[in-house]
């Protein structure tokens, strides 16, 4: 019997801890801006276009899967900043990545102090952001 009590107090205590840390959001609007070369600069963001992605974070595995018509998937390898002040009331998380093919960015994802998400992916030469809400 208390086999069986330790058994099932082990279960629970690592029942609790093995839990998932994974967010799902819904992406609704993105916009892309790209590098210019010749003129040495980041050109303005595009307008806003309409978005039905499923974006997903997982801590656990550290990773983020972007369900857009072609699936994108991010590696963390370093963590750069956590819930740090953008300076303009919202609040600011911070990773180093790499995608399937190698590409190394930075993912910021951004929480306004209204209360909406955005995704920021960084490149050398494109960014792309998602307005996301949490599902």
């Amino acid at each position: 019997m208390k086999k069986l009590l330790l058994l099932a107090a082990l279960m629970l205590c690592f029942g609790f801890a093995a839990k998932a840390q994974v967010y799902k959001f819904n992406a609704t609007d993105f916009s892309i801006k790209y590098y210019n070369e010749q003129r040495g600069q980041w050109d303005d963001w595009s307008k806003w276009e309409k978005s039905h992605m499923l974006i997903v974070m997982n801590y656990d595995a550290e990773k983020f899967t972007i369900y857009s018509k072609e699936k994108q998937e991010y590696d963390i390898y370093e963590y750069e900043e956590t819930g740090d002040s953008d300076g303009e009331g919202g609040k600011v998380w911070s990773y180093l990545c790499v995608n399937t093919e190698g590409s190394r960015c930075r993912i910021r994802l951004r929480q306004q102090n209204d209360g909406p998400w955005q995704m920021y992916i960084d490149f050398n030469d494109v960014m792309w952001v998602y307005c996301m809400e949490l599902k």
